[in-house]
Formats: structure tokens, sequence, C-alpha cells
């Protein structure tokens, strides 16, 4: 082991005086957080930006559709899993129907004798 030209009690007393700096500094920086921080305004620009490129989507027919149900008043008084629910399948129903219109079922013919 390599021998210091300083005592080791003089390299504490050397060193106590910077710890006790260092340790005040954290004090001090423990009592600035502790304050409430401002926190930051967000720009309404961006906000409003935001809504705008979401709003340009074009809504597929069953989202439309759901749109335009679920305003109904027949269903105010559900739940919401049940209005979904609800809502659904009266899309399977408008949609069957739809299918049905355009592509009647095809008759087979009677073989003749």
């Amino acid at each position: 082991m390599p021998s210091s030209a300083t005592s080791r009690s003089s390299r504490l007393r050397k060193y106590q005086v910077i710890y006790e700096e260092c340790l005040k500094k954290e004090k001090s920086k423990k009592i600035e957080s502790d304050k409430p921080s401002r926190s930051r305004r967000v720009k309404s620009e961006h906000i409003e930006d935001k809504h705008l490129t979401t709003s340009k989507k074009t809504l597929n027919q069953y989202q439309i559709f759901v749109r335009d149900e679920s305003k109904k008043s027949k269903y105010n008084g559900l739940p919401v899993q049940e209005r979904m629910s609800t809502v659904a399948k009266e899309w399977k129903k408008s949609k069957d129907n739809k299918n049905n219109l355009q592509f009647p079922k095809k008759i087979k013919a009677i073989p003749q004798k």
C-alpha cells in the first residue's frame, strides 16, 4: 500500500468543510422543491390543431350508424354497455335487411318433366 504524505485525520478535516457545504446545498434544494411548482400553460392553438386533425377523418358506416342511433330517446335510460350491445344488434338487423334487398335469394328452378 502506498503511503500518503498527509495523515488520515488531516485529510478528513480538509474534506469535512466541503462535505458540510454540499449538505447545505442539498438542504436548500429540498426546501425549494417543496414549494409548489408552477404548471406550464398549454397553448390553446396546439390543442385546437390536434382536435382539427382528428376530426378530419371520415367515419365508416358503422360509426355513423352508432352516432345517429345512440342519440335516440329509447336508449336514454340504458347503461353504456347495454346501450352499445343494443345498437350493435340494431346494426346487424339493418345490415341483414340491406343485404336481403340488394341480393335476393336465388330461387331454384323446378325441373320440368
